[in-house]
């Protein structure tokens, strides 16, 4: 839309809701009329919420309604909820309305009073939340851009109001940060300013992504000695890498497409921002052992920089007082020993560790000289300060200090992350057993289509096998979850199959879930506003019809599936209800074996154990179907298979059995999950023409010579 579209609120509530497709920011905030917050030359947490002392508050916002103001508004779309859900799937409702319906679902979640609260602290943050309110595509991207914060954060935001509120809050101060220093990145493109249409949309997700990714834990993965990295600092940064991708070899056209869900990892990197420019740095110059330099795989290879450290049960350290003292540092540095190497021989290294990784280096983006903020060897440390700062774990380590000493899979997982944010890919460090991997994002180009796809990779992996790895690769260890999509069924113990019943295996393939969903962001975003449309109904059959319609949108949402899994157990829906369902979840999930199982698995959990017989055999169907996967139809072909021949491998995956006992007979006998549901069954040894029914309860049958050789 272009100009300004004005819509007048009902009777009552006095305010106007200016739709812009130019993201013009409020005068005041603006940086030519505003004075900007002066960038940090060290990380510094995010601005307090609290107002500074003796400064004026701000009246409320004309745009931000509470809960029953919005509800009117969206009363007014269409006669009913359902009506009002068939134009959202057809595209049938304006920008405006679509807007309301987002701030319907942002006001819901981020509370009304802490949203009142925040905007009221000044007269900046009741200009800012005026303009983000009205403003359609940052609305947008923040609404659809997942729950504020890290993994921790978002947890806590599930159990807490009160820490998603503060979530909020902090997101809102991170953005209004950004858009202050840098608000001409997203207003209207005008000749010669150096920016192009695309260029906006990119730094619109590159805020939204900072102020809702970044939070108190982003910071050097090692240690407490770090501040949280400020976000404007990480956003000017990242920015100056695709400003000149070429020059860092910054991957501009897989970070260009990310939506922010996924642009996210790379604003979540657990990395000081001093580093980055650094890192960047130190990899294009390194040169391997042999004198060669490093291949593209090489460069972002965590094993090219550091190693494996540990033997014996011997950990490894980063405490050394080497690492912390000016002569080491500035003029002659000892080599560590190594336990995994014992025939190492410590060396000196003229130059210190200044020289060795190259401290200072000579790039005109980075200015970086003896001195400089950026200056990487921390502070000068005594033994006594070390090990005080140890104690209380706020040693400030440095990725260098881990190139150096080496250490073991977490380290190599870490270091992986780092250097893959650091080139633009989203990657984040998931926990295998006993292990740490990393997940990557990149594009392949499809064998089939000839297109370049978003694929992602398992980097560290306990398997050589391509495409395993997966079932046992958990959630993010501290990066949020991707759609905040996990495992749904309940963990239950179930001593007949060693838990494999109702066992979680891991949250790693919620990430290809994410992917496939993600891609299809119109129906993603119209999801969003179904799921606030049926907030809104009084009674739970219209929600159940708004869900209905979700599932119709995007079936293979999980948030849409969770709603109606909900909505079906709180009215005891009969069974053929809940089948129908079952299989809509096998269809919709088709080439997604883990979210697939999981959800069925839940599904029989929650509507009953008369379910467990037909669903169980649709989700060995299923399994057995995405074992038949081909790259036309699924990019991700190699996972998709290990994932569901896995899963097939597991005890639950066998219906029945026959055990041969020679010519006189044998035995025909249920699978181990269906040792919890006293169900009625019948056999055929026919081919179907004839069934033997079996007595309820009783989950084996000795069959005769005949039906034997039958």
């Amino acid at each position: 839309m272009s100009g300004k579209t004005k819509i007048a609120r009902p009777a009552g509530v006095a305010a106007v809701l200016a739709v812009t497709a130019g993201l013009s920011l409020p005068a005041a905030l603006h940086p030519s009329t505003a004075a900007a917050d002066p960038a940090p030359a060290v990380a510094e947490a995010a601005p307090a919420a609290e107002p500074a002392p003796n400064k004026p508050q701000a009246a409320k916002p004309a745009a931000l309604l509470s809960l029953p103001e919005l509800d009117a508004e969206i009363a007014k779309m269409g006669t009913t909820q359902v009506d009002v859900a068939k134009k959202i799937q057809n595209n049938q409702l304006s920008q405006a309305q679509q807007l309301v319906l987002l701030q319907r679902y942002l006001v819901e979640r981020a509370s009304y009073d802490a949203l009142v609260t925040w905007s009221t602290q000044s007269q900046d943050h009741a200009d800012f939340m005026q303009w983000f309110l009205t403003n359609y595509d940052m609305m947008t991207l923040y609404v659809t851009g997942g729950a504020p914060g890290t993994r921790s954060t978002q947890e806590g935001s599930v159990k807490n109001a009160t820490t998603r509120a503060n979530a909020h809050r902090r997101a809102f101060d991170q953005l209004l940060a950004l858009c202050r220093k840098h608000g001409d990145d997203i207003k209207p493109v005008k000749a010669g300013d150096g920016r192009t249409e695309a260029d906006r949309v990119v730094y619109r997700k590159m805020m939204v992504s900072a102020a809702l990714g970044m939070d108190a834990a982003t910071h050097m993965w090692e240690g407490n000695g770090h501040r949280p990295a400020d976000p404007v600092v990480r956003y000017e940064i990242i920015k100056t890498f695709r400003l000149n991708h070429e020059r860092y070899k910054f991957y501009k056209e897989e970070f260009d497409g990310l939506p922010v869900e996924e642009m996210r990892y790379v604003f979540e990197n657990r990395i000081s921002n001093e580093e980055l420019p650094w890192l960047a740095n130190y990899t294009l110059n390194y040169t391997m052992p042999n004198g060669s330099k490093p291949t593209e795989d090489q460069r972002l290879g965590a094993y090219t920089y550091t190693y494996t450290d540990s033997v014996g049960g011997q950990g490894f350290r980063w405490d050394n007082a080497t690492f912390y003292n000016k002569h080491d540092i500035e003029v002659e540095a000892t080599t560590l020993t190594r336990p995994a190497n014992p025939q190492y021989k410590p060396e000196k290294v003229k130059g210190g560790w200044r020289e060795l990784y190259k401290f200072e280096y000579d790039d005109p983006n980075f200015p970086n000289k003896k001195g400089d903020p950026f200056y990487l060897s921390y502070d000068i440390l005594n033994e006594q300060q070390i090990a005080e700062a140890k104690k209380k774990g706020q040693l400030p380590i440095r990725l260098w200090m881990v190139f150096q000493r080496g250490g073991v899979c977490g380290a190599i997982a870490k270091t992986w992350e780092n250097l893959n944010g650091m080139a633009g890919l989203p990657s984040t460090v998931h926990g295998m057993p006993g292990h740490a991997a990393t997940l990557k994002y990149t594009l392949k180009e499809n064998s089939v289509t000839k297109k370049k796809e978003p694929f992602w990779i398992i980097q560290n992996n306990v398997t050589n096998v391509p495409g395993a790895g997966w079932l046992e690769t958990q959630i993010p260890e501290a990066n949020h979850k991707m759609c905040g999509w996990e495992e749904v069924q309940e963990n239950r113990s179930h001593p007949a199959t060693n838990d494999h019943m109702w066992k979680r295996w891991g949250g790693g393939p919620y990430v290809l879930l994410a992917q496939e969903v993600l891609e299809d962001m119109d129906n993603y975003q119209k999801v969003f506003m179904l799921r606030a449309l049926a907030e809104t109904a009084k009674d739970p059959f219209t929600r159940e019809a708004v869900i209905d319609v979700a599932l119709e949108v995007q079936p293979a949402n999980q948030d849409v599936e969770l709603a109606k899994v909900d909505l079906l157990a709180k009215r005891a829906a009969p069974a053929q209800e809940w089948l129908t369902f079952a299989d809509t979840v096998v269809k919709a999930l088709n080439y997604q074996p883990l979210p697939m199982h999981s959800m069925l698995k839940l599904i029989i959990q929650k509507g009953g154990n008369e379910l467990l017989a037909p669903v169980e055999a649709m989700r060995i169907m299923a399994l057995t179907r995405d074992m038949q996967v081909t790259e036309d139809k699924y990019n991700q072909t190699q996972e998709c298979y290990q994932l569901a021949k896995a899963l097939l491998g597991r005890k639950d995956a066998t219906a029945a059995k026959i055990e041969l006992a020679g010519a006189s007979g044998g035995k025909l006998s249920l699978g181990v999950q269906f040792a919890d549901a006293p169900a009625a069954w019948e056999y055929s040894v026919d081919g179907g023409k004839t069934w033997t029914p079996v007595q309820q309860g009783k989950l084996a049958v000795d069959l005769g010579a005949d039906e034997v050789e039958k």
